[in-house]
Formats: structure tokens, C-alpha cells, sequence
């Protein structure tokens, strides 16, 4: 039911978690519902996307969570 409804069981069990387990939890949660060929596509453009993001972060012009 949980699945279904696209609530993460664990913030109804487990209150105390924080965010960023929340969020890693809300992308699995997305990610079990693709196909392995946008899975593939997923994982190359994330890929690029945090190089870009990292190098950006280096010399001070994007900030990071």
C-alpha cells in the first residue's frame, strides 16, 4: 500500500531519520519504478551532470547541498 501510494513506510516507522536519508529514499523509491533502459539513461546523465556540478562547486560558482 505504501508502494502504491508512493509514501515511504519508513518516515511513518522511523520519524527521527533526516532529510537526506529521506530524499535517498525518494529517489530509490523513483528509480524501482524505471525500466533498465531509462535506468541507463538515468545513470549517464546524472553522471554528467554532477561533473559539471563538482567542477562548478570547485572554483565557487554553484553551491552544493
Amino acid at each position: 500500500m505504501f508502494r502504491f501510494l508512493g509514501i515511504d513506510a519508513n518516515a511513518i516507522f522511523y520519524p527521527e531519520r533526516s532529510d537526506v536519508d529521506t530524499m535517498l529514499n525518494q529517489f530509490q523509491r523513483m528509480l524501482a519504478g524505471c525500466t533498465g533502459d531509462e535506468l541507463e539513461m538515468l545513470l549517464s546523465i546524472n553522471r554528467e551532470i554532477l561533473i559539471h556540478t563538482r567542477r562548478m562547486d570547485e572554483v565557487g560558482e554553484v553551491e552544493t547541498v
